[in-house]
């Protein structure tokens, strides 16, 4: 029986779900944490290539598998390692290695999503041109650490949005969210601003936001009432446990302009934030290839995990 490999961690609720959901589909499946204590791996190249998977459930060959799930996501320690030089050694090798998994794997294997593709999503300054060849709008935006360039660009704007080009997560809770920037500030810290390059956007006048998860050909869409939230009207995320999020009908328009994002972009899976403006405009803010979606899935009822599973599995 051919299996799908879920390359994450079998506590997260995500991963969970879509294993219970193949599962169900009467499909093999397995779940490779790369940080649990047993978990072994082995790539072979010789007169051909393999790789072996290894763990305190069982063990599975690359010539079995038919789907890959890359799931992995950052790890943040509660508390500093003992020595951060042979943390990030070890943290780079393993890298090094799943990153190289699909030369590994048979040709027939199907990636939610390619690694290549997803990582280089991951960086956000590459979403853009996609975004414009996709045909949607997008805020005027700098990524850049020049101050005067920020004020001469938004110089009609008394406050620029900024967000960061990387995640940052300072534990227990520190965490940096898109925030509202006054002209001044910008122009005090010249200094500050030069350490290292950020995003800086022009403040869209919202209506509301949306959610959108593309899972193959299948659309999942949220209206999301930002505007109602105190907590959120600035980022959702801040509001996630607040009753703003109702499932949408797409309209086609920008469904065809997701779809085509994600065929250039070469995934099949894609979590999208977008505003809907005062004036009816559609701006796309980014695109998550790993998003979050299973708290929605269980205040509204949908599906996505499923879709997911019948993606995999086929």
């Amino acid at each position: 029986m051919s299996t799908v490999l879920i390359l994450g961690d079998e506590r997260d609720p995500h991963v969970a779900a879509v294993r219970d959901a193949v599962l169900s589909r009467g499909s093999a499946v397995f779940v490779f944490n790369f940080r649990d204590f047993y978990a072994r791996v082995t790539l072979t190249a010789e007169n051909h290539v393999s790789a072996h998977f290894a763990n305190a459930t069982g063990d599975l060959n690359s010539d079995e598998v038919s789907a890959v799930w890359w799931r992995i996501k950052p790890s943040i320690p509660n508390t500093p390692p003992p020595s951060p030089v042979a943390t990030n050694f070890k943290n780079r090798e393993w890298e090094y290695l799943l990153r190289s998994l699909p030369g590994y794997m048979p040709s027939h294997v199907k990636w939610l999503n390619p690694i290549e593709k997803q990582v280089f999503l991951n960086y956000k300054p590459n979403q853009m041109p996609i975004a414009l060849k996709a045909g949607l709008k997008i805020p005027p935006t700098l990524f850049t650490n020049e101050n005067e360039r920020i004020l001469a660009r938004f110089q009609r704007d008394q406050t620029i949005v900024y967000k960061t080009l990387s995640p940052f997560v300072d534990p227990p809770d520190g965490v940096i969210m898109t925030n509202f920037v006054g002209r001044g500030v910008i122009a005090a810290n010249n200094r500050q601003i030069a350490v290292c390059p950020g995003t800086f956007q022009a403040a869209i006048e919202k209506e509301f936001e949306l959610r959108v998860y593309v899972v193959g050909e299948k659309i999942f869409a949220f209206r999301i009432e930002s505007q109602r939230s105190i907590a959120g009207k600035m980022d959702w995320r801040r509001a996630q446990s607040e009753e703003i999020f109702d499932l949408v009908e797409l309209d086609g328009d920008t469904v065809s302009k997701l779809k085509q994002f994600q065929l250039y972009a070469g995934i099949v899976y894609g979590a999208y934030d977008l505003i809907v403006s005062t004036d009816g405009s559609t701006y796309f803010l980014e695109c998550n290839p790993a998003g979050q979606w299973l708290w929605l899935e269980h205040a509204l009822g949908t599906r996505i995990a499923d879709t997911v599973a019948e993606l995999l599995a086929g």
